[in-house]
C-alpha cells in the first residue's frame, strides 16, 4: 500500500499540519482568558445554558460518550495518558485509565504499522497529539481513546494509522478524527476505500490555508470539519462566531468585512457531489462541497509535558507532570476531534460516515435554526453565506440534535 501511494501521489503534494502558531505557553494552570471544554459546551448547547457563557463562571462539562475515538497521529507523545490526566482535572472531566487491564473507558496507543500496542519511533515534536486526545475527550469524556502513531504526517503512513483504526474498530465501530490535510490530487478517489468500512464514521479536518478543499476531507466519505471565532463582549459574554481567522501570529476573530479567514473549503476538484448534498446543490454544483460542519478553532489550551515551548509542545520530559506547561492553540485540528466527540456523544445510529452525512442534511433543512447556529461573516475565497457555504458548511452545533 505504501509503495503504490508514493508511486502515485505527486511530487507537491505536501502535509500541511493544522495547528495555528502558539500564542502563549505558562505552567502550572492555564490563562484565565482561554475557552474551556466549559463554555464552549454552553456556547453549543451541550450543558444547560447559561447566560453570557461566561469563561470564568461556566463550570458544567459534558457527561457523555461511550465507545471508541481513534485520532491518527504522525508520531509518538509518550505522555499523551499523563497530559489527558492533568487536562482532566483542570477542567473537571471524567479521568481515563489506560485499556491494559482496564475496563472502557480507557486510554490506549496503538503503532500504526503494527496495529499493536506500543509506539511510533518518530517524536512528532509539535502539539497535535495533545490537540486531538484532549479535545476528543472534552466532549465525549466518557468514550474510549485510541491513539494511532504513525510513522511521519505522510499521506501514505496516515493512511495506514486509518487502515490500523479500520482493523481496531472493525468489531465495536467508532469514530476516526484526522486532523491533516493535503492538496486535492487526481488519483484522490481510488484512495476512498480506507474510509467506506461498516461501523465506522470518519472526520477529516478542512484545512487552515483557504480556499480551495483539501483530502481527506473532501472524500464523500469523510465529515469535513471546519473552524469559527468566539466573539464575546467586553464583559465577557458570548456575542457570535465568525469563520475562523489565523491571520498573523494569532487568531483574530474575523466580525468586519472585508476579511479573509484560514478555514479551507470549496468544491472538490475530484470527488463529485454526493447524494446526502442534494439540498446544496445549488451552491456546490456538481462536486463535493467542503466543509460540512464547524466548531471553534481559536483560543483553548493543552497541556503539554516538558519544561519550555516555542513552537507547539516542548520536547517529552521523563519528569512529567511536575514538569509541563498550559499552551494555547487552535485550527481545524482542534474542530476535528471536538466535533468527533459531539457526534460519539449525539448517539445518532449513523454506521458510516455517509449516513451521519444524510443525518446532518436532512436535519439542516427540516430543523436548521434548531440544530445550527448559521455563520455568517468570513471570506476565505469564498464568502460566508445564509445557510450552507464552503467557509463554514452548514454552521456550528446547537445541542446534539441531527448529529
Amino acid at each position: 500500500m505504501k509503495d503504490y501511494l508514493f508511486s502515485t501521489l505527486k511530487a507537491g503534494l505536501l502535509l500541511t499540519l493544522l495547528n495555528t502558531n502558539l500564542a502563549y505557553a505558562a505552567a502550572n494552570t492555564p490563562a484565565a482568558d482561554g475557552e474551556t471544554p466549559a463554555s464552549l459546551s454552553c456556547i453549543y448547547g451541550l450543558t444547560p445554558n447559561v447566560p453570557g457563557c461566561p469563561i470564568a463562571t461556566t463550570t458544567a462539562v459534558p457527561q457523555g460518550g461511550s465507545g471508541i475515538i481513534a485520532v491518527i497521529e504522525g508520531g509518538d507523545d509518550p505522555n499523551a495518558l499523563t497530559e489527558l490526566t492533568v487536562f482532566s482535572n483542570q477542567f473537571n472531566l471524567n479521568v481515563l485509565s489506560s485499556c491494559t487491564g482496564n475496563p472502557a473507558p480507557c486510554f490506549q496507543t496503538y503503532y500504526a504499522d503494527t496495529c499493536t500496542v506500543g509506539t511510533s519511533s518518530n517524536n512528532a515534536g509539535i502539539i497535535e497529539p495533545q490537540i486531538d486526545v484532549q479535545w476528543a475527550h472534552a466532549m465525549a469524556p466518557h468514550a474510549s481513546i485510541y491513539m494511532i502513531e504513525a510513522d511521519s504526517w505522510g499521506l501514505s503512513d496516515l493512511l495506514t494509522a486509518v487502515q490500523c483504526a479500520n482493523q481496531l474498530l472493525a468489531r465495536t465501530g467508532g469514530i476516526v478524527s484526522i486532523s491533516a490535510s493535503f492538496d486535492e490530487f487526481s488519483d484522490e478517489v481510488n484512495l476512498d476505500s480506507n474510509f467506506q468500512k461498516p461501523k465506522i464514521i470518519y472526520l477529516g479536518s478542512s484545512g487552515d490555508y483557504q480556499a480551495p478543499a483539501r483530502y481527506p476531507s473532501s472524500s464523500p466519505y469523510v465529515i469535513s470539519v471546519g473552524g469559527t471565532n468566539i466573539v464575546r463582549d467586553s464583559a465577557g459574554n458570548y456575542l457570535n462566531q465568525t469563520a475562523w481567522s489565523n491571520v498573523g501570529s494569532g487568531a483574530i476573530p474575523c466580525d468586519k468585512l472585508p476579511c479573509r479567514t484560514g478555514v479551507s473549503g470549496g468544491p472538490s476538484l475530484f470527488e463529485p457531489r454526493p447524494s446526502f448534498q442534494k439540498s446544496v446543490q445549488k451552491i456546490v454544483g456538481t462536486q463535493r462541497g467542503t466543509p460540512d460542519v464547524s466548531f471553534v478553532a481559536q483560543a483553548v489550551d493543552v497541556f503539554c509535558c516538558g519544561s519550555s515551548a516555542t513552537n507547539g509542545c516542548p520536547a517529552p520530559s521523563t519528569s512529567c507532570p511536575t514538569d509541563g506547561v498550559w499552551v494555547r492553540t487552535g485550527g481545524t485540528s482542534l474542530a476535528t476531534p471536538a466535533i468527533a466527540g459531539i457526534i460519539n456523544s449525539a448517539h445518532s445510529g449513523a454506521t458510516t460516515s455517509a449516513e451521519e452525512l444524510k443525518i446532518i442534511y436532512d436535519g439542516s433543512l427540516k430543523h436548521y435554526h434548531e440544530y445550527w447556529t448559521d455563520i455568517i461573516l468570513g471570506n476565505n475565497g469564498y464568502p460566508a453565506l445564509a445557510g450552507y457555504d464552503f467557509t463554514t458548511g452548514l454552521g456550528v452545533p446547537r445541542g446534539y440534535g441531527g448529529k
